[in-house]
Parts: C-alpha cells; sequence; structure tokens
C-alpha cells in the first residue's frame, strides 16, 4: 500500500531531478565548448560529427524517486514502473491513474533499535 503523499512527493522528486540534470548538462555542453577553444578557419569541424551528445533526458529516471516507507526501508521507484502523473502537467493534482503499475526496489533497511526500551 502506499500512502497519498506518495504521488506528489514522486512528481516533484521527478521534476526536481529533471531541472538539475538540465543544469549539469547545459554547464557540461559550456565547459566543452569553452575548452575546444577558438574555431580556426580552414579547422575540421566537429559540428557534424557522429560522436553522441548528452541529453539532460538520458541522465534522469525513475530510480531518482526515493523515499522511506513505513519505517521498514529505503525504497527507490523501478524504471519498469509506470506513472503517468510524472509526464501531467504541474496543475494536475499527480494522484494514480488508471494503468499506472509500480514496483518499488528496497535500497537500504532499517534495523530496530535493540537498546530501545519496551516499557
Amino acid at each position: 500500500m502506499v500512502e497519498v503523499g506518495f504521488w506528489r512527493l514522486a512528481k516533484k522528486a521527478y521534476k526536481d531531478a529533471k531541472a538539475e540534470s538540465k543544469k549539469r548538462t547545459d554547464a557540461a555542453l559550456k565547459a566543452t565548448a569553452e575548452a575546444s577553444g577558438p574555431v580556426i578557419a580552414g579547422a575540421p569541424s566537429h559540428e557534424h560529427d557522429d560522436t553522441p551528445k548528452a541529453s539532460s533526458e538520458q541522465l534522469v529516471g525513475m530510480e531518482c524517486i526515493r523515499f522511506q516507507g513505513l519505517r521498514v526501508a529505503y525504497f527507490t521507484v523501478d524504471k519498469e514502473s509506470k506513472l503517468a502523473c510524472l509526464d501531467e502537467p504541474d496543475d494536475v493534482e499527480p494522484s494514480r491513474r488508471e494503468g499506472d503499475y509500480l514496483v518499488l526496489n528496497r535500497i537500504v533497511s532499517l534495523k530496530e533499535d535493540s537498546g530501545k526500551s519496551t516499557a
């Protein structure tokens, strides 16, 4: 069972990760352009080569949605999950949609403190 707040948390975590990815990708592309130096007349251009270019979309997956669940463990959403609310506009209230399925991966188990008093 997933709490109601999960959908809002998932959407915010995904949106934040996409924004951070875009920021980092833009900075990396700018740094690469500055490092390549000025264009020299007659030198071969690398604009039309087949070198793969990084995109911010490649860096973000549903694995960026991480949370602590019921004081049992920390979980992340599996890449095989389908969450329609992640692709909806910000003004739409995030919730479970028909056809959604959620696969969670436990990334850290939490242990009960054996020294804790039960009295």
